[in-house]
């Protein structure tokens, strides 16, 4: 649907990559703890997005819930994202058909 994982998956890897290297380098400070925490959620989002995405494919309503309830917890999903993911959900489930 949109483009395969493979990039996502790369991006995930490439924000940990990152990540990692501030905290290895000798010089590590407070300054860099925030881009150490975008990392993080970086990562934790890209896989919440590759599970979508997975679920999607899959046509799995209930693991694309689960994904959904995962987030959920992690961050609270405001208005506007609830509306589209219930979107999506309901093309899995054959009720749209459109996601206009």
């Amino acid at each position: 649907m949109f483009g395969g994982s493979s990039k996502l998956e790369e991006a995930c890897e490439m924000n940990a990559r990152a990540a990692n290297m501030f905290k290895m380098a000798k010089n590590w400070s407070g300054e860099a703890l925030p881009f150490s925490l975008r990392g993080e959620i970086a990562h934790t989002v890209c896989k919440l997005v590759k599970k979508l995405l997975d679920a999607h494919e899959e046509q799995n309503v209930d693991a694309f819930t689960e994904s959904v309830k995962e987030y959920d917890t992690i961050s609270r999903l405001d208005q506007w994202l609830t509306t589209m993911l219930l979107r999506i959900k309901k093309t899995i489930q054959g009720e749209e058909s459109d996601l206009r």
